[in-house]
C-alpha cells in the first residue's frame, strides 16, 4: 500500500527544491549611486566611402541599487534635466540634460591630451533611455550598457588617431557614478 502517489511525491520534492533555491537567493545590495566598470570598446569602419567616419561602441558594466537609470525625451524638457539653467537672467547649459558623459583623449607624442572641439557645444555626451520598462519599478539593477558614437574625419580627428575615452553616468536623482577609462583604439585607419 502506497501512502503518497509517485506523482505527488515527485511534485513535493521539486517544490522543496524550488523553495530551497529561492531561500538561497539573496537580493543584491548595490549602492544607490551607479557604479560602472569598463567592459570593451569596438570600432566599426564606415559602411560607405561617402562619409569618412568610424562607429565606436563603448560597453560598460553597471550596477545601481534602485535602478533609477535613464531619461526619456520628455524628461529632458523639465527640471532638473532641461537643457538650460536660468539664474537671474543668466543662461547656462545644464550638464544633467545628459546622463552619459564622455571625455575624449588623443595620443600626442607619448601623452594623451583632452580633445578640444572647435565649438564648445560639440561633444559626445548623450542620454540613454530608462532601463526598466515600468518607470514606477524600483530595485537593484545590473547589466551592460552599450553606447555608440561616430568619429568623423575632419579638423578634430585625423586618420590613424589613437583615442581613449573617459566615461561617467548619472542616475535620475543626479547621483554620479565613478569615472572609468576605456582601452585605446585607432580610428579612421587608412
Amino acid at each position: 500500500m502506497t501512502l503518497v502517489s509517485p506523482k505527488l511525491f515527485y511534485g513535493l520534492v521539486l517544490g522543496f527544491i524550488f523553495i530551497g533555491i529561492q531561500a538561497c537567493y539573496k537580493k543584491p545590495d548595490f549602492d544607490f549611486a551607479p557604479k560602472i566598470e569598463f567592459d570593451k570598446v569596438q570600432v566599426f569602419p564606415p559602411s560607405s566611402d561617402l562619409i569618412p567616419q568610424d562607429s565606436v561602441v563603448i560597453s560598460i558594466k553597471f550596477q545601481d541599487g534602485n535602478g533609477d537609470l535613464g531619461l526619456t525625451s520628455e524628461d529632458r524638457t523639465v527640471a532638473p534635466y532641461q537643457e538650460f539653467l536660468i539664474f537671474e537672467g543668466d543662461t547656462t547649459r545644464n550638464p544633467f540634460h545628459f546622463n552619459y558623459f564622455v571625455d575624449v583623449f588623443k595620443l600626442q607624442g607619448e601623452n594623451f591630451v583632452p580633445v578640444v572641439f572647435p565649438n564648445a557645444e560639440l561633444n559626445f555626451n548623450g542620454a540613454f533611455q530608462p532601463l526598466f520598462e515600468d518607470p514606477e519599478r524600483e530595485g537593484p539593477l545590473e547589466g551592460v550598457l552599450n553606447y555608440g558614437l561616430k568619429i568623423t574625419l575632419g579638423s578634430t580627428f585625423k586618420a590613424n588617431d589613437v583615442l581613449k575615452f573617459r566615461i561617467q553616468i548619472a542616475d535620475r536623482t543626479l547621483n554620479l557614478s565613478n569615472i572609468i577609462e576605456t582601452d585605446t583604439l585607432t580610428v579612421l585607419r587608412e
